[in-house]
């Protein structure tokens, strides 16, 4: 990695330089902690879709920008600790773990609205069959025995969804 055969001042130089917006000593240390970070960026992916048993969307690639964003981060903050090295690997595990635990979300997030869409739904044709006109949202919050707030949000997905099935 960049610290392995260079001084400590070498290395705080080749640090500042990149801080400094320097493009091509950026890339030199990203080209030194590639291999480190693609093989954290592979063992958090399996480890997080063994732990949460949700398929992680998240390509290498994308982990491998996660990666590089911790990376670059690392080099923000050295002042702060004793070892580049602990910073770096500190660092980029964060935001690789953070992007799937993100993903990971959204897609329980997704997963969850949309029963909550599909139950709404069901008691929404049902009174729309009883009363012979679209229900109020009044009669939509006795129905459901949901707040106004939440029947409002699922009647605005569920228009959606009626105009994206009926285009």
């Amino acid at each position: 990695m960049a610290e392995a055969g260079s001084s400590s001042s070498d290395f705080l130089k080749l640090l500042s330089k990149i801080a400094n917006g320097d493009k091509s000593k950026a890339e030199q240390l990203v080209s030194d902690y590639k291999d480190f970070i693609l093989e954290e960026a592979k063992r958090c992916k399996a480890k997080y879709q063994r732990k949460y048993e949700v398929w992680c969307e998240l390509s290498l690639d994308d982990l491998f920008a996660e990666g590089v964003v911790g990376l670059l981060q690392a080099v923000k903050d050295v002042g702060y600790w004793n070892k580049f090295s602990d910073c770096v690997r500190k660092m980029i595990k964060e935001k690789i773990l953070a992007a799937i635990i993100r993903e990971i979300d959204f897609k329980a997030f997704n997963s969850r609205l949309k029963e909550e869409l599909a139950a709404y739904r069901k008691v929404r044709a049902r009174l729309f069959r009883k009363l012979r006109r679209s229900p109020t949202i009044a009669e939509l919050v006795k129905a459901t025995k949901l707040s106004s707030d939440k029947v409002e949000q699922l009647e605005k997905l569920h228009q959606i969804a009626m105009d994206y099935e009926y285009e």
